[in-house]
């Protein structure tokens, strides 16, 4: 039983329905969504075509076609003991080095033949760092990270090699760490 007959048991009852709200006077039209089934990628476009708003479908997937795969091999710090320093006493002993490294190539043979031959092999690239310092010896990190990513281009297929190596010096310092990034000449 109601308490109060002018006080409605749930909300909105006794009210009139609502208006739908008016858009702003400025206001773009809301796109008109054909029913049917879907458009071809080539027939849809937005419903305005003020400005650089204007996106035609089927460029964009040509421009998404030729560019360059985003796909990556990373290892991540992987422990090395190289010959490091720009005193020769620092040098002289082999210091406790983390190398990260990131290979990017186009996977889409390796994803769809699932053969170790059609990708980079991982385990290669991860002995290949670990013995890269073996009877070698460098004063700085940069040149070494640039070593490394210069061999790496080299011996595998990858586009782009980027490798960080983080070093152990600085007392009140977690790590100092070098990345370097290249790109394989088109």
């Amino acid at each position: 039983m109601r308490s109060n007959p002018k006080i409605p048991d749930r909300l909105g009852e006794g009210k009139a329905p609502r208006a739908p709200a008016e858009p702003p006077p400025n206001a773009e039209p809301a796109p008109v969504i054909p029913e049917g089934p879907p458009a071809e990628p080539a027939e849809l476009a937005p419903a305005s075509s003020k400005g650089s708003a204007t996106v035609h479908f089927s460029r964009l997937a040509k421009a998404e076609r030729e560019l360059p795969a985003a796909d990556r091999i990373i290892l991540h710090d992987v422990e090395v003991h190289y010959h490091v320093g720009v005193p020769d006493e620092e040098r002289s002993k082999p210091q406790r080095l983390l190398i990260s490294v990131e290979l990017t190539s186009d996977f889409t043979a390796a994803a769809t033949t699932d053969f170790l031959a059609t990708t980079i092999d991982y385990q290669r690239v991860y002995e290949r760092v670990l013995r890269f310092g073996d009877g070698r010896a460098w004063k700085l990190i940069e040149k070494l990270a640039y070593d490394i990513v210069s061999d790496l281009l080299k011996e595998f297929p990858a586009q782009e090699v980027t490798v960080e190596v983080k070093k152990f010096i600085l007392k009140k310092a977690r790590y100092t760490a070098v990345r370097v990034t290249r790109r394989r000449a088109v």
